[in-house]
C-alpha cells in the first residue's frame, strides 16, 4: 500500500484546457483543480470522468494544480496536503514529511514543491493495488492558504 508520487510532468495545456472545472482559489487571480488523469508513456494525458482513479491501471494518477496567468508564487511553496481515506492507506512519496492516524485514515504530507515558472504549482498522486478503494477526501494548503475541498474515489 505504497503510494507513490507520480513524478509525471503534464502539459499545463492539457490541464488548464479543463477550465470548466477550475474554481476561484483563496490565491488571488490563481484557479484550482483536482482531476483524475490516464498518462500514457508518451506523456499524452486523458481526463478520466467523475475523478475516479482504477488502483489497478498504472497510468491512473490524481493530479490537482493551482495556475496563475502572473508569477506569484516562490520558486519554492509549502504545502501541506490532507488527505482523509478509507482505513488502512498509507501516503509515502518518498521526499515529504508524512503523517498518518494510527488507523491509516487520516494523513498530512507537508513538503516544498518547486513551482512552475512561479505561476503554477502541480502535484499528481498513483495509487495501486495495496490502496482501499472507496471516497477520499483532500484539503489543500499553499504557503498557508487553504484550497476548497475536493473528493476523488479509487477504484478497483
Amino acid at each position: 500500500m505504497k503510494k507513490i508520487f507520480a513524478a509525471t510532468v503534464l502539459a499545463s495545456t492539457a490541464l488548464t484546457a479543463h477550465a470548466n472545472s477550475l474554481a476561484t482559489s483563496p490565491l488571488v487571480g490563481a484557479r484550482y483543480s483536482l482531476d483524475a488523469y490516464s498518462i500514457d508513456t508518451a506523456g499524452n494525458t486523458t481526463l478520466l470522468p467523475g475523478r475516479q482513479i482504477s488502483k489497478s491501471n498504472s497510468t491512473h494518477r490524481l493530479c490537482w494544480q493551482v495556475v496563475s496567468d502572473t508569477p506569484i508564487f516562490d520558486k519554492n511553496v509549502a504545502v501541506k496536503e490532507v488527505f482523509q481515506s478509507p482505513q488502512g492507506a498509507v501516503f509515502n512519496d518518498g521526499k515529504s514529511i508524512v503523517q498518518s492516524s494510527f488507523d491509516g485514515t487520516k494523513h498530512t504530507v507537508t513538503t516544498l514543491v518547486n513551482s512552475i515558472n512561479q505561476s503554477a504549482i502541480q502535484r499528481c498522486w498513483q495509487f495501486d493495488g495495496g490502496d482501499p478503494t472507496g471516497i477520499y477526501k483532500l484539503d489543500a494548503e499553499i504557503a498557508g492558504f487553504a484550497l476548497p475541498s475536493q473528493t476523488f474515489t479509487i477504484v478497483p
